[in-house]
């Protein structure tokens, strides 16, 4: 009986040190992409695990006791952490970015640190999209504080415009990855060249009120800072398609190659938008493609932003009178007797006015539209020379051009250059109605050049250059009705 037992418990020594487990979990990093073929071991043994597309390892065949936890992957910090192995165990494992956190690495010229002493908002990419149905930037934003936004269709898709803290977008400063948004000639911003721009941001920064020196327009009422660098470690697939209200249709389809040989990565994104607007024939017919290329070093990344938006939209630039809002007749009467022969010129104008609904257009032409191609290209390079010190240097170009067209009532012959004449009834003409297209043709070029040094823990230099040439041609065409 006695043998029996040290039989036995020989049985269950014997058995506890040949126990073997296993160690799994996934490999993630710090926006939640699962890492494929990271490297996963433990130190000083040979137990090792590279991780599969979808970021998961598995280690099996482990003995009990403790070990040292490491996880390696190109271009993040390493992940190191003590382990005590007594059973199956599971580990996830979320990997900081090291070199390919490009925002360690750019000069933010024109953002706001924790520590700057402006009032300033960041909004990340998971608050955006969540907001993001095909609506132009402002309306994104609309929710923000000292934001008012407005809608020229009703519906945030075709001309928008924003005003911060009480202030138009002339006195907002609006930038993309640096590049200044702003027009060259009116300091406006026109989100409408630029459809579904909010598919390819990364973060924005809100500064309210008088902030950080920056390039182009002034920042009197604030700025408006739009990033979209990002880095995808894996391929993305991706198509969204949907319908809203007043017909308005968006389709949206991105493409991304993930990091490939841990150095190179590129995306596009082509997105097309229409939509019927609430204003009477106030339409819009939106495409845009947006592109991307990469190339990463220990040191610096090299990218190339394309972005081209083509924009067809009905004008309603127009303001409805307040008394066709609210149903005022007696108000509207008035109204249009004291505005009769300077807006409302014709039978056609009387009629639109007093037969349509809240939602009136003043414009009835056919052809009454806006249409306009604009293109930004930027080269970005952004090195970091040492621990304290970095330089970001930026080459763009921006091209737009196109026209809108509008039908106008008994104009002067003598401004378009033309001098009166005798028809055959013998009646001198010296004016007419007809349609005409003011074409624009503008060229940005420009250089952008951003460095800091950490001069101590509690002081940074910054300095930057900014160079900028523009060529804004204008013309028009025109055929009498």
């Amino acid at each position: 009986m006695e043998m029996r037992y040290l039989i036995l418990c020989f049985s269950f020594l014997s058995y506890a040190l040949s126990a073997q487990y296993q160690l799994s979990g996934y490999v993630t990093n710090d926006k939640k992409e699962n890492l494929s073929f990271a490297t996963v071991f433990l130190e000083g043994t040979s137990y090792a695990a590279a991780t599969e597309e979808d970021g998961h390892f598995t280690i099996v065949n482990i003995k009990p006791g403790n070990y040292s936890l490491k996880v390696l992957y190109i271009g993040y910090r390493s992940f190191t952490q003590s382990i005590n192995i007594v059973g199956d165990m599971v580990q996830n494992v979320s990997l900081s970015g090291g070199l390919y956190n490009l925002d360690a690495i750019e000069i933010q010229a024109n953002r706001v640190g924790d520590k700057g002493p402006f009032t300033r908002q960041n909004l990340n990419k998971q608050q955006l999209q969540k907001e993001n149905l095909g609506a132009d930037v402002p309306y994104i934003l609309q929710w923000t504080p000292s934001m008012v936004v407005t809608s020229d269709a009703g519906t945030g898709i075709g001309y928008t415009g924003m005003r911060l803290r009480g202030s138009d977008q002339t006195r907002v400063n609006v930038t993309l990855n640096g590049v200044p948004v702003n027009d060259a000639e009116s300091q406006n911003v026109f989100w409408v060249d630029m459809p579904d721009l909010m598919g390819s941001v990364n973060n924005i920064q809100i500064q309210r009120g008088a902030g950080t020196s920056t390039n182009g327009a002034g920042a009197f009422g604030g700025t408006v800072s739009i990033n979209t660098a990002d880095v995808r470690v894996n391929p993305l697939y991706r198509y969204c398609s949907y319908s809203r209200s007043f017909n308005t249709k968006k389709l949206n389809v991105n493409l991304g190659t993930g990091l490939i040989n841990d150095r190179y990565t590129i995306d596009a994104r082509y997105s097309t938008i229409s939509s019927d607007g609430f204003v009477d024939r106030a339409s819009a017919n939106l495409n845009s493609l947006f592109f991307f290329r990469l190339r990463l070093s220990s040191r610096s990344s090299l990218r190339l932003n394309i972005l081209s938006g083509k924009e067809t939209t009905y004008q309603a630039w127009n303001s409805v009178p307040e008394s066709k809002i609210s149903g005022d007749k007696t108000a509207l009467s008035s109204h249009y007797s004291n505005n009769l022969g300077s807006i409302y010129k014709s039978m056609t104008d009387s009629v639109n006015l007093f037969s349509s609904d809240r939602r009136y257009n003043y414009y009835t032409y056919d052809n009454q539209v806006d249409n306009y191609l604009q293109t930004h290209i930027q080269l970005l390079h952004s090195l970091l020379v040492n621990s304290k010190s970095r330089i970001k240097t930026t080459l763009f170009y921006t091209k737009g051009s196109g026209y809108f067209e509008e039908y106008r009532q008994k104009e002067k012959l003598s401004n378009y250059g033309i001098a009166s004449f005798i028809n055959m009834n013998g009646i001198e003409i010296n004016s007419s109605d007809l349609a005409r297209k003011r074409w624009l043709d503008n060229d940005l070029l420009g250089i952008l050049i951003d460095g800091d040094h950490q001069l101590s823990r509690a002081i940074t230099m910054q300095l930057g250059f900014a160079g900028n040439h523009y060529l804004g041609d204008h013309f028009w065409q025109y055929c009498f009705c």
